[in-house]
């Protein structure tokens, strides 16, 4: 079994493919080998981590080198053998080093190199390719590694599933969203508020992004290649559905729909502000993206995302304080204020479905990390594919949690209902303090 920190790298190839890496097609399929320098000191450079081939898949090699006396070693290792090859470069003797170590698969790497090979072996395994610095010389590569497994299944063993779990995904957002919008415009016609409409646009966003990710997967699965614009619409609608989905989980923090009808002017413009923003930021990762195609990540490009990340920090932030101080705000009116039982009840209603919102809350913020540890460590590498079914799954639950705990008539506010509770705490008042005794 590989080392957890090899593992961790390819488990963020799995969860950003394409992303950074500048390919006009997948990741995987046609890993770009940019212009660059192998050092002396380098003993192996992997060019292909931890891909999962099946017995027959042709694995082809288009490598240029800049070595002149000597020549490399490029060499095909499993996972086992590719772990045995590390520890002997992590031996403090380098007279320990073996270029005859067993390999599945190796040839002479010189100036250049052009290479079919076929995997023959008795089961499906996970693949490294990576060029073994015999006479730890300092030299420039660059060129591309392509593979295709049995049936012309372009996408990796592990990646395989991807497609159907990606289609099955998207239809049942589609059709939690179609259940909830036929609610609010039914049976909840009158209760329904911008919240819940808001909820119905991020589940349509949801469904949209998951289908451009399912059509460019399949593409690529069948054909091997994708157009460039294809990943560039996906990434784009799936980033703005998250810049949507925080804009809902906020502006419900801050009390709309449950504690009061509206948002004061300033809260709007804090909401709006962080959503163009952050739609800022997506255009200007679409409009730098294909500047990368060469392999080097540009300035650019590294500051909207810095931008993004930031916004989205502070969408976190600014919900969770404002959930904590609206639960501090409803926990001392209840304890405080003797109100009568017509705005208790309502009282106690809206400081459950704020703890229930914030337990939502918590888990949509941790679910990446969740999931992300539970492909370190538990997962392993060859059904990665459940790590992604097991996103939209959760996704999916939370959803339709987060609609059930606002759902209309719960403990949604109005003008009328807020006018009316401020009228019983007067009448509490003058219960306490303005009352006359009777003789």
């Amino acid at each position: 079994m590989c080392s957890k920190r090899k593992r961790a790298r390819s488990v963020l190839w799995f969860c950003t493919c394409g992303a950074g890496l500048g390919v006009r097609s997948a990741c995987g399929l046609f890993t770009p080998v940019p212009w660059q320098v192998v050092q002396n000191s380098t003993n192996f450079g992997v060019l292909l981590y931890e891909k999962g081939l099946a017995p027959g898949a042709t694995l082809s090699v288009d490598i240029t080198t800049g070595l002149t006396e000597h020549c490399a070693v490029l060499v095909v290792l499993t996972s086992e053998q590719h772990q045995q090859w590390h520890q002997m470069f992590q031996m403090p003797n380098s007279n320990s080093i073996d270029s005859h170590r067993i390999s599945h698969w190796r040839h002479q790497l010189c100036s250049a190199l052009k290479v079919d090979t076929v995997i023959h072996a008795p089961r499906s395994a996970e693949y490294f390719v990576g060029i073994f610095n015999v006479y730890q010389e300092a030299f420039w590569i660059k060129g591309n590694v392509t593979y295709v497994n049995p049936g012309g299944q372009h996408l990796p063993l592990e990646a395989a599933p991807l497609p159907e779990i990606l289609w099955f995904g998207s239809m049942s957002y589609l059709t939690l969203m179609g259940a909830i919008a036929f609610l609010l415009l039914s049976v909840c016609a009158r209760k329904s508020t911008l919240v819940h409409w808001l909820l119905v646009f991020c589940l349509w966003l949801k469904a949209v992004s998951l289908g451009l990710e399912w059509n460019y997967y399949d593409i690529l699965s069948r054909y091997g290649k994708a157009p460039l614009w294809r990943y560039q619409y996906w990434g784009f609608v799936s980033r703005f559905q998250t810049v949507c989905e925080m804009a809902l989980l906020l502006v419900v923090a801050l009390g709309l729909s449950v504690l009061r009808p509206r948002l004061t002017t300033n809260e709007t413009r804090l909401v709006l502000f962080m959503v163009v923003l952050s739609v800022f930021a997506l255009a200007g990762l679409d409009a730098f993206y294909e500047n990368t195609l060469d392999g080097t990540m540009g300035v650019e490009l590294e500051g909207f995302r810095l931008i993004f990340v930031i916004v989205q920090a502070v969408f976190c932030s600014v919900t969770f304080f404002a959930v904590q101080f609206n639960l501090q705000v409803l926990n001392l009116k209840l304890q405080g204020v003797r109100f009568t039982a017509r705005s208790t009840s309502v009282l106690y209603q809206r400081f459950g479905t704020y703890r229930r919102f914030r337990l939502l809350f918590f888990l949509l913020v941790l679910k990446p990390v969740a999931i992300f540890l539970l492909d370190v460590f538990v997962i392993r590498a060859s059904v990665r594919w459940i790590s992604q079914a097991l996103d939209l799954a959760t996704s999916w639950f939370i959803y339709a949690a987060l609609f059930f705990t606002l759902r209309p008539g719960n403990v949604q506010s109005s003008t009328w209902e807020q006018g009316l509770l401020d009228w019983v705490r007067v009448l509490d008042t003058l219960d306490d303090v303005g009352t006359l005794p009777v003789n």
